[in-house]
């Protein structure tokens, strides 16, 4: 696996079932299968009769359902990260974070082979 997989099975039906599996681009490829195998037998432990399922890990992420998701925005499944530390000027620590991220998005979009791009930011 290169960090990336999706695919559906079957005739073209309403209970045909359509997967996703995606790696965070700096990840081996043994790491990434292995990500993967753990996401994927977490996913069916937790969610073992559902048309749908997803699960994000700190290196992976694996969905499934039964409709097809393939080139739409997932307005669902939804990720929060909450920082507990305060910021003293939440002003320019948003600007800057989002110029940080307007950087990190043209580098992984245009220049990194694997469309990955991390970067750190000192305040």
């Amino acid at each position: 696996m290169e960090g990336f997989a999706l695919g559906s099975f079957g005739q073209e039906n309403r209970d045909r079932p359509h997967g996703l599996l995606l790696c965070r681009g700096d990840l081996s490829s043994s790491d990434c299968r292995a990500c993967v195998a753990d996401a994927t037998r977490e996913i069916l432990k937790r969610c073992p009769y559902s048309k749908q399922g997803f699960i994000a890990c700190d290196s992976c992420l694996s969905k499934y359902t039964n409709k097809d998701f393939f080139g739409q925005i997932d307005s669902q499944n939804r990720i929060y990260l909450y920082n507990v530390r305060n910021v003293s000027n939440p002003v320019i620590f948003d600007q800057r974070t989002e110029a940080l991220l307007s950087l990190l998005a043209n580098k992984a979009s245009y220049i990194a082979r694997k469309m990955h791009a991390a970067g750190e930011l000192d305040l």
